[in-house]
């Protein structure tokens, strides 16, 4: 059977068989993707397929476009893959080619979440673009989002799940899949969050904090939010500082003023501490603005990069 998996990169394997120039073309690849992963499942009309991925040609040379596309998917993965319902109507047989996107959906929807995120290998068609099928791009992104959304929501309910019965070291895993899946959404954080500071590893919580507003600044341009930003606060609160006390001083007995001397060296180990914590608190606010500095300051070199090549080839600069 032909699998075709559209969760992460994308690949196309079969047995014994050489599928790499079936990859070679993006658009009967992404006219198969379409036809395997769009909802609702099932077969869909030409019209729809003509404007999706050929609008700027005129009817005529569209459909020509849409059976030479067919024709060299029924070439290089068999003539039994992509099927008709009469003159208007393409789809898949799913009895010969297997979608990783379908069975994620299908397991999501039977309840076995464990299942379908093990399927999630990454969001939909990573890094993949077709030239000349504007309609086909936002239809791309709408996928990436939803099926994200999807898998975010099954882990965390996962984690959840782990949670209550109290395996808190797979709700942690759950949890920390889930920061993988939505690097900038901030409830799989607070998730992680809330969990480390349960068991108690705050210091850990701090660092993926910190992690996580470094990638909102560098690629966002962004900060979190105050709710994020206030369970941060309540957890930097209870991070108690670690106090170093010497044998000899707990040894000490209160003859020529040991015990004083004990509970002095606590004192000022226990203000080292905090002077210690403030200090990185600090650390990490400033280094939080230098990387949204760095970012401005990259921005703007762009974007006087663009003018400059705009200039020398005599056009105005464009925003991409």
């Amino acid at each position: 059977m032909l699998k075709l998996q559209l969760l992460g990169s994308l690949d196309l394997v079969d047995a014994g068989r050489d599928l790499a120039p079936v990859l070679r073309r993006p658009k009967s690849v992404a006219l198969l993707a379409y036809l395997a992963a769009a909802r609702p499942r099932g077969f869909h009309r030409r019209d729809s397929l003509l404007s999706l991925f050929w609008p700027e040609l005129d009817q005529p040379h569209a459909r020509n476009a849409l059976r030479q596309a067919v024709h060299s998917l029924r070439e290089g993965v068999g003539a039994g893959a992509v099927i008709g319902r009469g003159e208007e109507e393409l789809g898949i047989d799913r009895q010969r080619l297997w979608c990783d996107v379908a069975q994620f959906e299908q397991d999501l929807d039977l309840g076995n979440a464990r299942s379908a995120i093990a399927l999630y290998r990454g969001e939909f068609l990573h890094g993949f673009h077709v030239s000349g099928a504007n309609e086909f791009e936002p239809w791309l992104d709408q996928e990436r989002k939803y099926l994200t959304k999807r898998a975010l929501v099954a882990t965390l309910e996962l984690s959840k799940q782990d949670e209550a019965t109290g395996n808190y070291v797979a709700a942690l895993g759950w949890a920390r899949r889930g920061v993988e899946i939505g690097p900038y959404d901030e409830s799989a954080l607070r998730r992680l969050l809330r969990l480390l500071d349960h068991i108690g590893r705050r210091a850990d919580a701090v660092r993926e904090y910190e992690e996580f507003a470094d990638r909102l600044a560098l690629d966002l341009e962004v900060t979190p939010s105050p709710e994020t930003r206030s369970l941060m606060e309540a957890i930097r609160a209870r991070v108690e500082p670690q106090v170093f006390v010497s044998a000899g001083m707990l040894n000490s007995t209160p003859t020529d003023g040991g015990s004083q001397g004990a509970a002095a060296a606590v004192n000022t180990a226990r203000a080292s501490a905090r002077v210690r914590n403030v200090f990185s608190r600090s650390l990490g606010v400033f280094q939080a603005l230098l990387a949204r500095v760095s970012a401005s300051i990259r921005s703007i070199q762009r974007t006087k990069n663009a003018a400059s090549s705009a200039e020398r080839t005599g056009s105005s600069p464009t925003r991409t």
